[in-house]
């Protein structure tokens, strides 16, 4: 099966936008054990800014994986979600690859 290049590329970011959110999420959640150990509310009750950008990083995943599926390769038929799975696959590769 012959999957796109620029799938491939498009997967590639939407991986690098789920990373992103990911990251955000542990570094805030982290520091706010640390600054909070014994007050479970105040650990999740982040501040505006932090909210804001993982509001901005969630956006990002949102429009990574919309441009993934709106990709002409995946526009239906029976291999769509081989095709997608198979750009996935080869995305992951790439990025444990450096």
């Amino acid at each position: 099966m012959d999957i796109p290049p620029d799938l491939i590329d498009l997967q590639r970011a939407r991986i690098a936008a789920e990373e992103a959110r990911a990251a955000h999420v542990h570094t805030v959640e982290t520091r706010r054990r640390e600054q909070y150990p014994d007050d479970v509310v105040a650990r999740r009750m982040w501040s505006a800014e932090e909210q804001a950008e993982d509001e901005r990083l969630a956006a990002a995943v949102i429009a990574a994986l919309e441009a993934v599926r709106a990709h002409p390769a995946l526009a239906g038929g029976p291999d769509r979600h081989k095709v997608e799975q198979g750009a996935l696959a080869a995305a992951k590769e790439m990025v444990a690859a450096g």
